[in-house]
């Protein structure tokens, strides 16, 4: 009996919903019968070229295609519509049997054994059927997908090579992001039955069900691997955190690994149908006849691995969103923002502005506020600086983080971000070549990081920053030795004859006092002992608020890319206190 969990009321689940369509003329559909791991008896669906049989039957390649959450094989089988007698090649679609469920497995161990098993089984249940042991793949979308790619993991030497449509690749987040979906509760409760609990009781066994775990493994198995996912998903949401993060963790463990990664913007495992995208991907295993264009593939100069385009400013600059990966750092790692510059070409390399938000916040503030790729597109067309690449990391584990660009996250931009930009794009590898800036405590982070690294940043930017450590984030427990270690003022002192011979320069803006802990009089003083030390720096005051971040981002740009718009602030007075005279730069 095929056991399947009841629906909610009054609506029928997805699965319920079977497609009804005739198989082509010239494609043959067998049942075949096995027995799962646990006992049970289950169909598998194979699709034939329609000459195909005992008295004529060359060797063919086999591909496994499990099904994704709620959709039987049979309906599985219609995607490959007359594929098959093209190749020709030869489509198992196994019904499965998860924990509990066979239309809800996601990647329950026997499930993954019983389609390793497939090439076997078929040789004893239609032995006139002739399959190439060294040509058998595995297509899979969403839940087949996730089914797929675990394949990979667990039996490398079985697979020719394997693709993944929009696949589950984290199963715990999966769960925490049911109920963004139609009958969401229904699906969380599917999961807990299924998988023998919660994301928080049992861990492990949602870790066992995921490939983002199995990364290592899939990296190092040699199976050339296609991985399609969607920025517009709405099924998996977030995909940059699901396949995408996949994609990253692979290249990051072998950076030769044979992958490739292909984005989009369609519905949910819509490419992989018989008259979508499917046949490309089967092109590029040899599967189908003729040969594979990969430049027709969304690909682009501005191409970066694990990013999606999500805004083409009319300047000709491009906005990125993706995750910045690290598996180092606090996971799950927040998405974060890529700006390339009009005309980005490759073979050039450009400087590149590392910008950090403030706490709580996010990156988008510098995409949804301050508007960063409008502001550079402008900026770069009028002359007025050069073309650059701005980063726009996230620091903590969601927006409603209050803490500091410290502890983790100062590892995470130093050690994690920054080498993964130099590795991908073509930048100024060197201090000279990278600005680090930010804004409110993205300002602090700017500074305590900088003074911490400063043979990594050679432009360092504060805007409306504190210079005190408070204690909060990393810091709220922090001991004195910790807290020295990261206060500015004695960084500043400490290290001001190495940033004299590295030449680090700094730029201090400041806007009216906009919290209890941030005071201009700060920002004022700390700059006058950057200049007592000797200490290039520009200072820029600004009396109002309407408007002050974008003010002070493009005086930012403007001073570290262009021509310097600003002064340098004078020594003070003998006798006087630090409070800038006449001649230092106050602008309305």
């Amino acid at each position: 009996m095929l056991l399947t969990p009841p629906p909610p009321q009054p609506a029928r689940p997805v699965a319920a919903v079977v497609e009804r369509h005739r198989l082509p003329s010239d494609v043959r559909l067998l049942v075949v019968r096995y027995r799962a791991w646990d006992g049970r008896i289950r169909p598998a669906y194979v699709l034939l070229p329609r000459w195909y049989g005992p008295e004529r039957n060359p060797p063919l390649p086999l591909v496994i295609s499990p099904h994704g959450r709620g959709v039987p094989a049979r309906s599985n089988a219609h995607i490959w519509g007359d594929l098959p007698a093209h190749g020709p090649f030869a489509v198992v679609n196994p019904e499965g049997q998860g924990r509990r469920f066979a239309l809800y497995s996601w990647g329950d161990a026997g499930q993954i054994d019983d389609l390793a098993r497939m090439p076997t089984i078929l040789r004893r249940r239609l032995p006139w059927l002739r399959i190439d042991p060294r040509r058998i793949y595995a297509f899979g979308g969403s839940m087949g997908g996730q089914e797929t790619l675990l394949l990979v993991a667990r039996f490398p030497h079985l697979l020719a090579g394997a693709a993944a449509f929009d696949a589950d690749t984290d199963l715990a987040m999966r769960y925490r992001d049911f109920p963004l979906l139609p009958f969401g509760t229904y699906l969380q409760w599917v999961a807990r039955e299924e998988v023998g609990g919660t994301p928080s009781g049992d861990p492990r066994a949602y870790a066992a069900r995921s490939p983002l775990d199995d990364a290592r493994a899939i990296a190092g198995s040699g199976v050339p691997l296609q991985l399609w996912w969607s920025t517009k998903d709405q099924i998996v949401v977030d995909q940059a955190r699901q396949t995408g993060l996949l994609y990253h963790l692979i290249e990051r463990d072998e950076p030769r690994a044979p992958v490739w990664q292909f984005v989009g913007t369609w519905k949910h495992t819509a490419e992989m149908r018989w008259f979508r995208r499917l046949p490309f991907a089967l092109q590029l295993f040899g599967l189908l006849p003729g040969s594979p264009h990969i430049a027709t593939a969304p690909l682009s100069p501005v191409a970066v691995p694990g990013f999606t385009i999500v805004e083409s400013g009319a300047g000709g600059g491009t906005l990125l969103r993706g995750v910045f990966p690290d598996a180092h750092a606090p996971q799950p790692l927040r998405p974060g923002f890529l700006y390339l510059p009009p005309g980005f070409d490759r073979g050039r390399r450009y400087p590149v502005v590392y910008l950090l938000h403030g706490m709580p916040g996010a990156p988008d503030e510098y995409v949804n506020s301050l508007h960063i790729d409008s502001l550079a597109d402008h900026l770069i067309t009028s002359g007025a600086i050069e073309p650059f690449i701005a980063v726009v990391p996230a620091a903590g584990p969601d927006v409603h983080y209050n803490g500091e660009w410290a502890g983790p996250w100062e590892d995470y931009l130093v050690h994690g971000v920054v080498p993964w930009v130099d590795a991908h794009l073509p930048t100024v590898p060197t201090a000279a070549g990278r600005t680090l800036a930010g804004l409110s405590a993205g300002g602090f982070g700017a500074v305590d990081i900088g003074l911490r690294s400063a043979s990594v940043f050679g432009r360092i930017e504060s805007w409306s920053g504190y210079v005190r450590v408070l204690h909060d984030g990393p810091f709220k427990h922090a001991d004195p030795k910790t807290l020295a270690a990261n206060d500015p003022v004695r960084l500043l002192s400490l290290e001001a004859a190495q940033l004299r011979v590295l030449g680090t320069k700094f730029f201090l803006g400041s806007g009216p006092n906009h919290s209890h802990w941030f005071k201009e009089q700060e920002t004022v003083d700390f700059a006058a002992r950057l200049r007592r030390l000797h200490l290039p720096v520009a200072l820029r005051l600004f009396p109002t608020r309407k408007g002050e971040w974008l003010d002070q981002l493009q005086a930012g740009l403007e001073w570290a890319l262009g021509r310097p718009q600003t002064s340098l602030v004078p020594p003070p007075h003998s006798g006087s206190s630090s409070t800038p005279t006449a001649s230092a730069t106050l602008l309305t």
